[in-house]
């Protein structure tokens, strides 16, 4: 039996292909609006709301829900309730995922004198994406806190290099690849502060315009133990959460945020549907 959190990396080879989804007609509402007093984007049966300029988040000319990422800004969708209480237990999303940006840095390390903040490749900040899953509660009308919520974050370079996971540049800032997080229930943010803070997560060096199958996924392996992982460009890394202390019984919320001001320029989810060979 496991006593203590645990991480463990793993590169895999895929065999599962997501093949795209085209539709041909409006989806019927899978799951009820989050907000009833803010505008949203209605994509793949679920209303997408976005906390900054409405016309950041859209759905392009091929169907795929496209955001123009800001720092601190994040956008969220209710999903259809998947229980989370019982052993073996699974909620997953995954979609294609693609992120373009600036990325001409030469050298990433280099410091000082240095481009590893103008370069969506480079190791920058704590993390460039956060995505996370999350069991939800009333809000009160005109109410922007999600405080009460529960769930995991996961934070992530997509397209960031591997390591090092944690460097401190010549002026002693710190700089991560990314982590597992579980959102502190007290807390009123989702997954803009650095808090509930686990294992790392290495940078996926995906390349900027390649799309790649994505997932996030929580698997409950008793009462007290969840099983993360997240998986992009073919690399899968998983977490063990041994603390029962805040961890959801049901999940419901779907969120996607970029904590720093990096030089992203496209972040685009693509639906799609999983076929095991």
């Amino acid at each position: 039996m496991q006593t203590r959190n645990t991480i463990t990396i793993s590169l895999i080879v895929m065999l599962t292909a997501c093949f795209a989804l085209r539709a041909t007609a409006a989806p019927k509402q899978l799951a009820k609006p989050l907000f009833d007093d803010k505008p949203g984007v209605n994509w793949q049966g679920l209303v997408w709301y976005l906390d900054d300029d409405p016309n950041y988040l859209f759905v392009n000319s091929d169907g795929d829900l496209e955001w123009t990422p800001k720092g601190r800004h994040q956008f969220v969708t209710r999903i259809p309730e998947q229980q989370f209480s019982k052993v073996g237990d699974v909620v997953e999303k995954y979609y294609m995922f693609m992120t373009d940006g600036d990325h001409d840095c030469e050298d990433c390390l280099k410091c000082p004198d240095s481009c590893f903040d103008n370069d969506i490749t480079c190791l920058a900040g704590t993390s460039d994406i956060r995505v996370g899953l999350y069991q939800s509660i009333p809000l009160k009308p005109g109410s922007d806190s999600y405080k009460g919520f529960k769930g995991y974050n996961f934070r992530f370079g997509p397209n960031m290099m591997a390591g090092p996971t944690r460097w401190v540049d010549c002026t002693d800032e710190v700089h991560k690849t990314g982590m597992f997080a579980k959102k502190p229930v007290g807390r009123g943010d989702l997954q803009s502060r650095n808090a509930g803070l686990m294992g790392r997560i290495p940078g996926f060096e995906l390349k900027p315009r390649k799309y790649s199958y994505f997932s996030v996924k929580l698997q409950r392996l008793s009462a007290q133990s969840v099983l993360l992982s997240i998986t992009l460009n073919g690399r899968t890394i998983t977490y063990i959460d041994n603390k029962p202390k805040d961890q959801a019984q049901k999940i419901d919320i779907f969120a996607v945020s970029m904590r720093n001001k990096r030089p992203f320029t496209r972040l685009v989810l693509r639906a799609c549907e999983k076929s095991k060979y």
